[in-house]
This record gives C-alpha cells, structure tokens and sequence, in this order.
C-alpha cells in the first residue's frame, strides 16, 4: 500500500496478458453526408483504388495523398501505427487483424469505404492491474472517542483519579509496566 495525496492505494498485477497488435496503411474515401448514389460512386472509386495497389503497392503513398478523406493519417503515408483490437472501430479491426500481414482489402464503416494494407501484426505482453483506492478521511466515532479519550485523561491527571473514574464509569482499569514511544 502506499499513500498519494489523501488516498490510501494498493496495486496488484492481476495478469500478464497477451495483446493483439497491428499496423496498417489506409486510405478513406468519406461517404459522410453522401447520398446513396455518392455511395455507389465511392464504393466504384473504392474497387479502382483496390486493384491498382493490388497491383502495384509502391502506388499507395501516392494515392493516399491524392484521395484520402483521413486527415489523421494522411501526413503520414496513410500509416496507422501500432494498436490494439480496442482502438477501432469493428469493421476496420477486422480488416487489420483478421487478415494476414501484406493482404489488402475494402472496410466499410461510417467513416466511408477503407482500402487498408495490413503491414504487420504482433502481440506483446501488458500487465493489467487492479487498484483499491480509499480516502484518508477521520471517522466519526474514532473522533468520538478521541474526544472522550483526551477528556478523560486531562480530567484525571493522576494514577489514582484514573483508577477511581474508570471503575466509576465501568471501564477496565490495566495498568501499562512501560510505555514506549514507538
């Protein structure tokens, strides 16, 4: 346990887990705020764009610049890096990662219509841990009875007055031989 701020924390490793990870290339052709006939347009360009880094890939970089819609992506290649199966939406993650490294297909999400180029997948381990976390806060009765405590003491200030209250108000008198101050 340790303390930050005015919390008493403690950590624990529950697992070391095996996480999924890939990296992809993309290029997004938006169809937010299209019609259903821009769709259809979209969807052709979308097959063209396909067959063309099918057959020639060193054309990718080019044709992100020329018609990618991601802003996000589009400074960098089309490159996503490293991430994980939680950090997409579900028709873009199962483009990355149920598709082996070097397979290129069309996501459609959203977003619009995605050729993504799975670069490379990998799987590295993370630690998942579990924190109880509890405020450092005075409880009531403790105060309570702080309070009765340091009444009583300073109300009987000798041995025998102690005694004498104690067994007064039925509590147990044990004398203490030594005291120390740890």
């Amino acid at each position: 346990p340790f303390r930050e701020g005015n919390m008493w924390k403690l950590v624990k490793v529950a697992e070391l887990a095996d996480v999924e990870e890939a990296r992809v290339r993309h290029i997004l052709l938006s169809t937010q705020g299209k019609s259903p006939e821009d769709e259809a347009t979209i969807k052709q360009r979308a097959d063209s764009i396909l067959a063309v880094v099918k057959k020639d890939r060193s054309k990718f970089e080019t044709l992100v610049t020329k018609f990618s819609d991601d802003p996000g992506s589009k400074s960098t290649g089309g490159v996503y890096e490293w991430f994980d199966r939680t950090r997409m939406v579900p028709q873009f993650t199962k483009a990355s990662f149920d598709e082996k490294s070097g397979a290129i297909t069309i996501a459609k999400t959203d977003y619009g219509y995605h050729i993504v180029e799975v670069l490379g997948q990998r799987s590295r381990k993370e630690r998942r841990v579990l924190t109880i976390d509890r405020k450092i806060a005075p409880i009531q009765a403790m105060k309570a009875a702080w309070k009765t405590a340091n009444e009583f003491s300073l109300n009987n200030p000798d041995t025998t007055s102690f005694r004498k209250a104690a067994e007064e108000n039925g509590h147990t008198y044990t004398p203490v031989p030594e005291l120390r101050a740890d």
